[in-house]
């Protein structure tokens, strides 16, 4: 009779009571999986050791048992775009589709993980539905984080951009959102064959304003004047502060006759701004000058400026406070 110590062991499925709490193995049967836990592996990382990598191979999905662990994308000093703690999975991925891994994970505290080598794991998915059905959640959940971070990037590099074409003092758009929308305007009126009027302004002496009440009285004045020609726009005309004292309207679809009634109302709606200097008391009378040009077949955003620019100089040139085309 052979000796009972010489019969191979069978892996007590007790041993394993402790991963039942687990989310991979919910709704599994300890018992029918046992034997592949068995050659599961824990693996205990120190608090900042690099698990996973970009640039390394890997062919096991690693389960959080303890501690916790930080994902990183693009370079592994970049602040991580999530926490992994209890339960959670990760390398999954990587085990799936067979690339390297897509973000950087590191310990971020003294952790213990438990480590399925690929093909147990494809092993433990033949045996237990339930284990398949629960990967399927964490892919599911996977892919929704990453919709969510792909989105809040989207929005991110959308705010970085309007923040980019906006002026810091007057909040109007600014000579690179000109370059960039004008022209686009005018690329849409000439396939579209539409009308397209743009109107240069300047704020008259200017110059002898800022000399006399000092630079931070001109910047109120600036401020001051751009927010009077917001309100007395309409949708669709859009204002920039092209630079200095200067600013453009852009009016898609319009033509001279109404280009011109359009600067008017802001010219007559300026003329009626004051401002109070804080330091003199003086009450500054604010008023401007206007150019206009109309699109023409061969005409660029640079020409159509400079047809604009040259009617203001006429304005300026005949007593300021007037419109010119």
């Amino acid at each position: 009779m052979d000796n009972p110590g010489d019969q191979p062991s069978t892996p007590s499925p007790h041993r394993f009571q402790e991963y039942a709490k687990l989310p991979l193995l919910n709704g599994v049967n300890i018992e029918q999986i046992s034997n592949h836990l068995e050659q599961c592996e824990k693996v205990q990382l120190t608090a900042g050791e690099l698990l996973l990598s970009p640039h390394n191979p890997n062919n096991k999905m690693f389960v959080i048992l303890d501690g916790a662990l930080s994902v990183h994308i693009s370079v592994l000093k970049n602040e991580p775009i999530t926490l992994l703690k209890y339960g959670e999975c990760v390398g999954e991925m990587s085990v799936f589709d067979g690339k390297e891994p897509s973000a950087y994970v590191v310990a971020e505290e003294d952790s213990c993980l438990l480590s399925i080598h690929r093909d147990i794991l494809w092993t433990m998915v033949d045996t237990s539905h339930a284990i398949a059905r629960n990967l399927l959640y964490f892919l599911s959940h996977r892919i929704r984080f990453g919709n969510d971070v792909y989105n809040d990037s989207l929005k991110s590099a959308k705010e970085h951009q309007e923040h980019a074409n906006l002026d810091a003092l007057t909040n109007l758009y600014n000579r690179r959102w000109i370059n960039e929308k004008f022209q686009s305007e005018i690329n849409k009126a000439k396939f579209e064959k539409r009308s397209l009027s743009l109107v240069m302004i300047d704020i008259d002496h200017f110059k002898l304003l800022n000399d006399r009440y000092g630079h931070l009285a001109g910047d109120e004045i600036l401020k001051l004047v751009s927010n009077k020609m917001k309100a007395l726009l309409r949708p669709g005309e859009m204002l920039a502060r092209y630079g200095g004292e200067e600013f453009a309207i852009l009016l898609p679809n319009t033509s001279t006759e109404t280009a011109i009634r359009i600067a008017q109302r802001v010219r007559t709606g300026i003329e009626q701004c004051e401002h109070i200097d804080q330091s003199s008391g003086d009450a500054i009378h604010v008023t401007i000058s206007a150019g206009i040009s109309q699109l023409g077949k061969a005409d660029s955003l640079e020409s159509l400026i400079q047809s604009a620019d040259q009617a203001l100089y006429k304005a300026k040139d005949s007593g300021r406070n007037k419109v010119c085309y």
